[in-house]
């Protein structure tokens, strides 16, 4: 058929345009998506205007991202037009990178909003399996981030699409038309742009360096771009940070190092005070939030009853936000890796409080309301001296895709009791008390104006029903005198304090103060303990309590056999990387970006004024304290390698 006289044929673009059009709308998709993290805050037009303003800033590292895409796959396509390649060999792969990086900002979206963080290769690396996770997943994520995650990728490609490259799918590269007016001048108007851009990017970084100059600012955070966080995340790592605190320790730090065992472990005492212990684990459970350490709500009302016989640690602290981590640090009394690797999932023997008791003739069992195939902590504990494991995948009714109820801990670990006349050590973990925060009885208006905090407190006091449930159950059994009920924490949670939400992001008191409460029937003395401690503590204490003599590899003490304070040392690995010790009243943070903070938490417990710059020479001494401990991992984990070789 003929074409009518007056059309045209259609304009083939060169494919350099076409390649800009995709990355165009790229950025495009970024901007929005950063539009939708930052907050609307009026609707006046000068509201307006500082909001794309602010807009503007945030958004310059995505478009950054995106002019580097581009230099990639321009420099890509001069490549393949040398050589002659096919144009279906260059747009397939070009078109899949943008629609990834796409769904990749568009995914960060949700991850931003319920964690103030943007996603990072350990962050990837905690979560491990999806199925736990698949609750929390659905529970954060609207419905409208599903549907951008399917079209802004579908609308990247075709725009891409739509631009009309060349006639024939065979054409090499080389050979593709372009329109006149794209091969006539443009230079100038080109050049223009690229200044006007590269002045758009400095003034933007300056402007977000000197605005917001602290690393854990909220603004600071959502400025950057996740594609270049993640690609940085995964060349960067504990390695290199843990060198750098050595470097800024000083000489001799990494040399001298402290004992791998930070305190002498004292002999079992001649009369053991007590026959049997329940080691009861509060999944993510920050201090502050329970009515007994001062909290505002009455959301534990049995741990309350029970304080006229209990010892109270005010300031106990975890070693890491982390559950496989603080799993480790309780069971084996020793600090966990300073890295990514997770000792629940390797074969390395550590000293365990189980395998001690069973030498003894100890009966041990562990029940956990939620899935422990996660980081092979079902694994971890079979060979760790527990002979009796049970969790939430031999129950048939599921809350969610975490677990069961916590009510259900306490209804197979009595009906294990009752089974022998035996010693026994038994461990419970909850799950409620878990992200998202599950509660089984009627809810009560703890926090009416954030509705997920208000689940957490609810939670909490299904948590404190079931150690009321625990202690019951061993009083009519007749065991309350010959029991210990050890009650901790696994670590804490964030609810918007210190710009961050759930545990592992960070080392302030919500993170990482955690309860520890020895609940007993009168053997041991009562009251409110003010010394600092931590989870390698918890093993060396039960042994201590039981009269069982002390693994000499523990690196924590009992908390009953001596009264002197020490340091607490903590960390966490996933973005920021931290290291944190506390000593007496005061709190030093050390940040791998190279940012210290220093709290006096006696008078400021909030962790709101930074002394670091009014006392350098406390900052250095406790700088150097954690740099020892570094120092002495290292070495650790160096003799177990050389030890243990991998085949």
């Amino acid at each position: 058929m003929a074409m009518p006289a007056h059309a045209s044929p259609p304009q083939h673009v060169s494919a350099p345009v076409r390649l800009a059009v995709g990355c165009w709308a790229l950025a495009l998709s970024l901007v929005g998506c950063k539009a939708c993290l930052l907050p609307w805050t009026g609707s006046t037009a000068a509201h307006a205007l500082r909001w794309g303003a602010r807009l503007a800033a945030i958004s310059a590292s995505d478009v950054s991202f995106v002019c580097g895409l581009w230099l990639l796959l321009r420099a890509a396509l001069a490549v393949c037009r040398r050589l002659g390649v096919p144009g279906g060999l260059f747009w397939m792969p070009s078109g899949t990178l943008l629609a990834a990086a796409t769904l990749f900002g568009v995914v960060n979206v949700p991850v931003f909003l319920s964690l103030n963080v943007q996603l990072s290769y350990p962050l990837l690396s905690l979560v491990g399996t999806w199925r736990e996770f698949a609750t929390s997943v659905v529970e954060a994520t609207p419905w409208t981030a599903w549907l951008a995650a399917v079209a802004l990728p579908g609308a990247v490609l075709c725009t891409m699409a739509a631009v009309p490259s060349r006639p024939s799918r065979q054409q090499p590269l080389a050979s593709v038309p372009q329109p006149p007016a794209l091969r006539r001048g443009g230079r100038l108007p080109a050049r223009v742009g690229w200044a006007v851009l590269l002045c758009y990017l400095a003034a933007s970084s300056w402007w977000c360096r000197t605005q917001w100059p602290q690393r854990s600012n909220w603004q600071r955070r959502v400025a950057r771009s996740p594609h270049a966080q993640f690609l940085a995340s995964l060349v960067t790592g504990c390695s290199s940070a843990w060198s750098k605190l050595l470097r800024e320790a000083g000489p001799g730090v990494s040399r001298s190092g402290r004992p791998r065992r930070a305190n002498a472990v004292p002999q079992a005492p001649p009369a053991p005070s007590a026959r049997n212990v329940v080691l009861l684990v509060l999944e993510s459970v920050a201090a502050q939030y329970l009515q007994i350490y001062g909290g505002p709500w009455p959301n534990t009302p049995h741990l309350a009853e029970l304080a006229g016989h209990s010892l109270i640690f005010e300031h106990a602290y975890a070693q890491c936000p982390s559950s496989a981590k603080a799993l480790v640090a309780l069971v084996t009394g020793t600090y966990p890796r300073l890295d990514l690797r997770e000792q629940t999932q390797g074969s390395e023997q550590l000293p365990s409080l189980a395998v001690l008791a069973v030498r003894r003739g100890y009966r041990t069992a562990f029940f956990h309301s939620g899935n422990w195939a996660w980081r092979g902590g079902d694994a971890f504990l079979h060979n760790h001296g527990f002979q009796h494991f049970q969790d939430a995948r031999q129950e048939q009714s599921l809350d969610g895709s975490w677990g069961t109820r916590d009510d259900w801990l306490a209804e197979q670990a009595l009906r294990w009791i009752d089974s022998a006349d035996q010693q026994f050590l038994v461990m419970l973990w909850t799950i409620q008390t878990h992200h998202p925060y599950r509660s089984v009885a009627s809810p009560q208006p703890y926090a009416p104006h954030d509705e997920e905090f208000n689940r957490y407190l609810n939670a909490i006091r299904d948590a404190d029903a079931l150690v009321g449930r625990v202690w019951d159950g061993l009083v009519e059994r007749g065991l309350a005198e010959s029991t210990l009920l050890v009650v901790v924490g696994d670590h804490g949670e964030a609810f918007g304090q210190h710009q961050q939400r759930l545990h592992i992001f960070g080392l302030y008191e919500e993170n990482v103060r955690v309860p520890l409460i020895i609940i007993h029937g009168g053997r041991l003395p009562s009251g409110r303990v003010r010394q600092v401690c931590q989870q390698i503590d918890v093993a060396p204490t039960v042994a201590w309590c039981l009269g069982l003599p002390a693994d000499p590899r523990w690196q924590g003490r009992s908390l009953l056999a001596q009264t002197q304070s020490v340091q607490a040392i903590f960390y966490t690995l996933w973005d920021p990387i931290v290291l944190g010790t506390r000593r007496g009243r005061y709190k030093y943070l050390w940040h791998a970006g190279g940012e210290e903070e220093l709290f006096d938490v006696a008078t400021d417990p909030w962790e709101l004024r930074n002394l670091a710059g009014e006392q350098p020479a406390l900052a250095q001494q406790l700088r150097q304290d954690v740099a020892r401990l570094v120092a002495s991992q290292q070495q650790c984990h160096a003799e177990q390698a050389s030890n243990h070789p991998v085949r």
